[in-house]
């Protein structure tokens, strides 16, 4: 697996972020309720009875009259559970292809990540953006992916200071897909944050996809506890993941794919 580093114009790739953050979907403030209620839970205060220390528990005093100690009460708070978010884009060279009116996928791409960034940072969940592209190869001993994956994101750095690498994603198109390495190197990487709650959000167009390679993929994940969330752009993943929505533009997805699809995962999960 191989690292590269990122070398752009900040001002022009600042630029394409901020452009595609501005669009206005219909139906983008209910995705991001959604969004919340599935990645966020709430603090919650309370109060623990039946302690031998802490403050006198006024309801208690008819089982201290017959001598028993534990009639204090403690308050009690829990920290709501933390989700990490880690989304993972396809830039093999066949999203350089166009997906309608001459709109390149990879463009779609762009625009569904900016979005997606934005609505994750205001709902308070951890988050990393990745680029990967590769090569294959096959000799006796059988295939071989290579991975390069660009770092665009990490986890906990500000959304200002990456907007310029995240605007950047139409200049790192290559080279083909090794989707199983890179879905795999991202699960294993994943897995070992503190996090709750784990969600990997894979934004491709499923080209040359194997689906038993993704099958596969999908039961590590549950295993791992990692909910995968696949947002297919101008071809068909339906057969590889379980939580997938197939569109052709950004609008289709924040109108109301992307939403049914979290509701779907929430009720799931609940």
């Amino acid at each position: 697996m191989e690292n590269r580093t990122l070398y752009t114009r900040r001002a022009d790739t600042e630029r394409t972020f901020y452009s595609a953050i501005k669009s206005n979907f219909n139906g983008i403030g209910a995705t991001k309720a959604s969004l919340r209620k599935l990645l966020i839970s709430i603090d919650s205060v309370g109060w623990s009875r039946r302690e031998e220390c802490g403050r006198v528990d006024r309801r208690a005093f008819t089982r201290f009259a017959v001598g028993e100690r534990a009639v204090f009460s403690r308050r009690e708070y829990k920290e709501a559970d933390r989700s990490a978010v880690s989304i993972l884009v396809d830039v093999s060279g066949s999203t350089y292809q166009d997906v309608s009116n001459g709109v390149k996928r990879v463009d779609v791409f762009t625009t569904v990540t900016a979005n997606l960034c934005k609505l994750l940072d205001e709902c308070g969940a951890s988050v990393s953006v990745t680029a990967f592209h590769g090569d294959r190869s096959a000799d006796n001993t059988g295939p071989t992916e290579t991975v390069t994956f660009t770092e665009l994101k990490r986890f906990n750095q500000s959304l200002r200071s990456s907007a310029a690498d995240i605007g950047a994603l139409p200049n790192l198109v290559s080279g083909c897909t090794p989707d199983y390495a890179s879905v795999y190197e991202t699960l294993v990487d994943l897995s070992t944050r503190s996090e709750k709650r784990k969600v990997l959000i894979l934004i491709t167009d499923a080209d040359s996809f194997i689906i038993g390679n993704h099958r596969h993929l999908g039961n590590l994940a549950d295993k791992l506890g990692i909910v995968i969330v696949a947002l297919c752009i101008g071809g068909d993943i339906s057969q590889c993941y379980t939580h997938h929505a197939n569109v052709k533009s950004a609008a289709e997805l924040f109108s109301g794919a992307f939403n049914k699809l979290l509701n779907a995962i929430r009720k799931e999960k609940q």
